[in-house]
């Protein structure tokens, strides 16, 4: 980030503005692709234009993101065979607007937020034989919001179905269903010898794709403590297991806040180690889980206690007025340390159980 911040300072009032605008959003995004540790990052993409093409002046294939800086929830993934030359296609207004490529998603969000609403960042580079294979990979595990196809082959580098195909396509789908005649000869003709992959194995690598792909829309659910305790095939049988409104879950995800002073909700494991307690969505065990998180619908905003010596656990309260009544304190007070896991006292007051404590 010393470039950025060098042409932050000598660059005029607005420059200043939108510059510090994308830092920040930059830094949401690296914290968002931690996990990832992609090739590159560039904060902004058209002001980064020099050093993109500084840094592909060779003939590099990969797989590249685009990440809408004013909704960072938004981006597209791509794969090229040369990314130097993809780049400048994608910063050529005439190249956007052209017939063959006005109608993509993503060249419609260039047109509409401008180069500089974006950041570009390399995911990885593969040589050209890897390109469908790692594009499919990162399209499943990220479902990117501008992509309309699933990635490899049946992206056909670049090319996205009109509107009105992707019409036809719902149209002919919606409603059909197969005989169980149909289904058995299907099934028969894919039996033993006839079935192509018989007598394969799948690779370690392909192993992932296909768990990621089968756990595209699961939710996580782990404790305050961040013990992993069952998995939710989706969104919306997790608003019915624990009743609750869909978009609270949502929103939960995206924020990372806790629920109801016990659970967070996540789509991607904490630690790729971690095993759910609970293995089965629909068990007994998973039940009496949903309805301890139902019965648990008064604690709206619960306060964690810390020792500020120690750092060790004190207690919770199950909202700010009951703490504020308790240690005789403001609820403004409360509400304001909570936010940065603040010291008052002899107390850290913290919105979660678990907390860096330096």
């Amino acid at each position: 980030f010393v470039t950025l911040f060098s042409t932050i300072l000598k660059s005029s009032y607005r420059e200043r503005i939108n510059s510090v605008l994308a830092l920040i959003s930059s830094l949401y995004i690296l914290n968002n692709l931690r996990h990832f540790s992609p090739a590159k990052v560039y904060p902004n993409f058209y002001n980064n234009r020099k050093e993109i093409r500084r840094d592909h002046k060779g003939k590099n294939s990969g797989i590249y993101m685009f990440i809408n800086l004013a909704d960072s929830t938004k981006c597209y993934v791509g794969q090229s065979s040369d990314i130097a030359g993809r780049i400048n296609n994608y910063l050529n207004n005439s190249y956007l607007a052209s017939k063959n490529n006005s109608n993509s998603p993503i060249t419609k969000a260039l047109q509409k937020h401008g180069q500089s609403g974006f950041s570009l960042v390399i995911l990885e580079y593969v040589p050209i034989s890897s390109l469908d294979q790692q594009e499919t990979f990162w399209i499943s595990l990220l479902n990117p919001y501008y992509n309309v196809l699933s990635g490899g082959a049946e992206g056909s580098l670049g090319f996205t179905h009109s509107e009105e195909s992707k019409a036809l396509i719902r149209n002919q789908r919606t409603g059909t269903s197969q005989s169980e005649e149909t289904k058995r000869k299907i099934s028969d003709a894919n039996k033993g010898s006839n079935n192509s992959f018989f007598g394969k194995m799948h690779s370690r690598a392909s192993l992932l794709r296909i768990s990621v792909r089968k756990s595209l829309g699961v939710v996580y659910i782990y404790s305050n403590t961040w013990e992993l305790l069952t998995v939710v095939t989706s969104v919306k049988k997790l608003s019915t297991f624990i009743e609750a409104n869909y978009a609270t879950i949502i929103n939960l995800i995206r924020s990372g806040s806790m629920y109801r002073g016990g659970w967070y909700f996540t789509r991607t494991l904490v630690n790729p180690e971690d095993t759910p307690k609970i293995s089965d969505q629909d068990s007994r065990e998973a039940k009496e889980l949903y309805k301890v998180i139902i019965n648990s619908k008064d604690i709206r905003k619960p306060v964690f206690l810390f020792d500020a010596k120690s750092g060790n656990f004190i207690r919770r309260y199950n909202g700010i007025i009951e703490c504020a009544h308790d240690l005789k304190m403001s609820n403004k007070t409360i509400s304001k340390l909570m936010a940065v896991n603040g010291k008052s006292g002899n107390y850290i007051f913290s919105a979660h159980r678990v907390i860096n404590v330096k």
